[in-house]
C-alpha cells in the first residue's frame, strides 16, 4: 500500500523516533554491555508497527 501525503510526515517522525531509540539503546549497550543491539532493533520494529497499526 503506498503512503499517502497525509501519512508521509508520520513516516518521517517514526523513522526519526526509531533512530533516536536505537541510538539511545546503543549508548546504553556501550555503557553497560548488558543490552544486545538485537533487543533494541526488535523494540524499534515493534514501536514502528504499533504506530502504523493505529
Amino acid at each position: 500500500m503506498p503512503f499517502t501525503v497525509e501519512r508521509h510526515p508520520v513516516l518521517l517522525d517514526v523513522i526519526a523516533a526509531r533512530s533516536q531509540i536505537i541510538a539511545g539503546l546503543e549508548h546504553l549497550e556501550r555503557q553497560t554491555s548488558a543490552l544486545p543491539l538485537q533487543v533494541a532493533s526488535a523494540f524499534a520494529q515493534w514501536a514502528v508497527h504499533r504506530n502504523f497499526s493505529k
